[in-house]
C-alpha cells in the first residue's frame, strides 16, 4: 500500500509520497521500503507511483530511476506521460500477466505553457474493466475543464489534487485537516498552511504522516510509512527550500527485485 499525492495551484506543483511497499504473504505482509516519488530537472516534470510494484527482473526504484534519468530537457509532461506508458507497457505485457494484477499508476506532473498540468498513467477504474497503461489528462481536461477554466480556477486561489494509493484513508485524514484549519490558524495567528508552495508541500506531508500514525495506532501492519519524499516545483524549476526538510529520510530497506506487492 501507498499514499501518494500531487497538488497544483498558482504558487506551483507539490508530490508526497510515502515509502512502504507491501508484500503479501501467508503469516502477513512484509514491509519494504522504496523511493516512489521522481523529479526530473531537465524537464522539470515529477512522477509518482502507486499500486503494483512487480518489474521483471529488476524492482519499482531501479526502474523508475532509469527511466527518470532518461528523460531529456526537450520534452513535455505529455510526452513524458505517453512515453512513460509505452515504456511501461513494453515491460509488462510480455509477462502475461492480467492487469487486473498489475493494477498501478503514476503522476505526472509539470508545466505546459506555463500551466501546472497533472497527467495520471494508469491501467483504468477498477470498478470497470483493467487494460494496458494509457495517459489520462486528469488536469487540465478531464476534470479541470480544459486549458482556460484550469487556468482561471487556479488564477482565482483553487488547488487541484491526485490521491492515489490509501487514498479513502488520506480523505478521511485530510478532510479533518481542512476542518481545524481556521482554528488552528487562530491558535498559531497564522494562517495554515502557509501561501507558499512550502505551506503547501509541508500540509500535505503532515496528513500523510498523519495518516500513517493512525495506522500505527490500530497496531495494524504499517502500509503506509512515515519515510516521505517531497518535491516542489514550480515553471523555473525545483524549489529547494520548499522540498527539502520533508525529503530527508531515513536509509531505506531494498525489497527483492522481482515480487508483486499489494495495492
Amino acid at each position: 500500500m501507498t499514499i501518494v499525492v500531487t497538488t497544483a495551484s498558482r504558487l506551483g506543483i507539490t508530490v508526497v509520497g510515502d515509502r512502504a511497499i507491501t508484500r503479501p504473504e501467508s503469516d502477513g505482509p512484509q514491509i519494504f521500503h522504496a523511493k516512489k516519488v521522481w523529479y526530473s530537472p531537465a524537464a522539470n516534470v515529477a512522477l509518482a507511483f502507486w499500486g503494483n510494484a512487480y518489474y521483471p527482473g529488476t524492482s519499482l526504484e531501479q526502474w523508475a530511476g532509469q527511466f527518470t534519468a532518461s528523460i531529456e530537457r526537450s520534452e513535455t509532461a505529455s510526452s513524458v506521460a505517453q512515453r512513460l506508458a509505452d515504456s511501461m507497457n513494453a515491460t509488462l505485457e510480455p509477462t502475461g500477466r492480467l492487469w487486473s494484477d498489475l493494477r498501478r499508476g503514476v503522476h505526472v506532473s509539470g508545466y505546459e505553457n506555463a500551466l501546472p498540468v497533472v497527467l495520471h498513467v494508469h491501467t483504468g477504474d477498477p470498478n470497470i474493466v483493467h487494460h494496458a497503461l494509457r495517459v489520462h489528462r486528469d488536469f487540465p481536461d478531464i476534470h479541470g475543464g480544459g486549458p482556460e477554466n484550469h487556468r482561471r480556477n487556479l488564477d482565482a486561489g483553487a488547488r487541484v489534487q491526485l490521491r492515489n494509493g490509501a487514498h479513502e484513508l488520506f480523505v478521511t485524514v485530510a478532510i479533518l485537516a481542512e476542518e481545524s484549519r481556521p482554528q488552528l490558524s487562530r491558535f498559531l495567528r497564522a494562517p495554515v498552511p502557509a501561501p507558499t508552495l512550502s505551506g503547501q508541500a509541508s500540509f500535505d506531508a503532515a496528513i500523510v504522516r498523519f495518516a500513517a500514525e493512525v495506522i500505527r495506532s490500530s497496531n495494524q501492519p504499517q502500509i503506509v510509512s512515515t519515510e516521505l519524499d517531497v518535491v516542489a516545483f514550480t515553471d523555473t524549476g525545483l524549489d529547494r527550500e520548499a522540498c527539502a526538510q520533508p525529503c530527508n529520510a531515513p536509509e531505506r530497506q531494498q525489497p527483492p527485485s522481482a515480487f508483486v506487492a499489494a495495492q
